[in-house]
């Protein structure tokens, strides 16, 4: 007999089924519940980060915008402080340029020195080229054209550091030391040369200098001012006359003079402030060792004037062999000669005057 196998029950597998269905729907649930959960919790937490990075930045590039602000606003004030500086700078400059122009050009009393541009004193304003009285300067041969530059009038210690400062030599003319310029003759001690700008009376002057010497002054007055310049200025070999058109002209005083000038062994170089003037005549009598200008550099006070007189100075030594030229410690005057020294290089040899042959 066969065994029989037993009948499963529908309902209990149809529970069975049920309870595996529900419990993977939980199953799944909870699952969903969770991937939920781990969403939510990235998102906040990257949300956080972000915000969090985001703020970062945000204060970084704030900071950074301040910084800038802070160096825009220090090279704002380091732009003033250099403005200021520079502003503080051109007015030391210009007080400078003041005080320079004070000293050089120093507070002018008397008409020949050229108180304003384009005025000048009736002594120097026909100066002659050539006179009658003087002979024919003798031509020499030279490798060089020789330009003797003198300046007369020289007073203060900054006219003669401006003057040394042109380059090459120029022949300082000190007028003797009165109380508007008690220095002249201390300050000349320390050069190895320079010049007596002796002061001689003109035919119309509207100041003179003190101990100006006159037409009718005695040999023995004539003779104790010269002793008294020897004194001022012990190494001093050379003179030329400070204004002087009345005196120079004036046969008897330059008869005097030339004596004086032969006994206490001085050259006379003569200014040439008149056609009139009869220094040569009587330097030759007394035999005087005699030199006599060819060129007046600033008569009017101009760069350009200036420096055409300095030209022709040249013009005059290329064709003799030597030439000597005369001005005064103006700024103008200077400046050309500073911003002359290469051309005068090429073209002739500046030199000091006892370098000039004598007449």
């Amino acid at each position: 007999m066969s065994k029989l196998k037993p009948k499963k029950n529908p309902k209990s597998t149809k529970k069975k089924n049920n309870q595996i269905f529900i419990r993977n729907i939980l199953i799944l649930a909870i699952i969903s519940l969770l991937a939920i959960i781990i969403a939510f919790g990235s998102y906040i937490y990257f949300t956080s980060v972000s915000k969090k990075t985001t703020e970062q930045i945000t204060t970084q590039e704030i900071k950074k915008e301040e910084a800038v602000e802070e160096k825009k606003e220090d090279f704002k004030k380091s732009d003033e402080e250099y403005k200021a500086l520079d502003e503080k700078i051109e007015t030391i400059k210009q007080e400078l340029k003041s005080q320079e122009d004070k000293t050089i050009q120093p507070e002018i009393k008397k008409e020949e020195v050229l108180p304003t541009p384009k005025q000048y004193s009736n002594d120097y304003k026909n100066t002659p080229e050539v006179v009658l009285t003087e002979p024919k300067k003798p031509v020499i041969k030279t490798k060089k054209p020789k330009l003797a530059i003198v300046i007369d009038d020289v007073v203060y210690p900054a006219q003669v550091q401006a003057l040394k400062s042109v380059g090459y030599p120029v022949n300082m003319s000190f007028l003797p030391p009165t109380p508007d310029h008690p220095q002249s003759a201390s300050i000349a001690q320390g050069l190895n040369h320079y010049m007596i700008h002796l002061p001689l009376e003109a035919m119309t002057f509207s100041k003179e200098e003190e101990h100006t010497l006159h037409v009718g002054d005695s040999l023995n007055k004539i003779e104790n001012r010269i002793i008294e310049l020897k004194k001022l200025y012990p190494n001093a070999k050379y003179t030329n006359n400070h204004t002087g058109s009345k005196f120079t002209s004036d046969d008897e005083s330059m008869d005097k003079l030339m004596s004086v000038l032969k006994k206490h062994n001085l050259i006379f170089l003569d200014s040439k402030t008149t056609a009139n003037t009869v220094a040569y005549k009587y330097a030759k009598k007394h035999k005087v060792p005699f030199l006599s200008r060819d060129v007046f550099l600033d008569n009017v006070q101009e760069f350009k004037a200036i420096q055409k007189q300095l030209r022709q100075a040249i013009t005059f030594a290329k064709q003799r062999g030597y030439a000597i030229a005369i001005g005064h410690p103006y700024s103008s005057t200077i400046d050309v000669l500073k911003s002359s020294a290469e051309l005068l290089k090429g073209e002739v040899e500046v030199v000091y005057i006892n370098e000039i042959p004598l007449l």
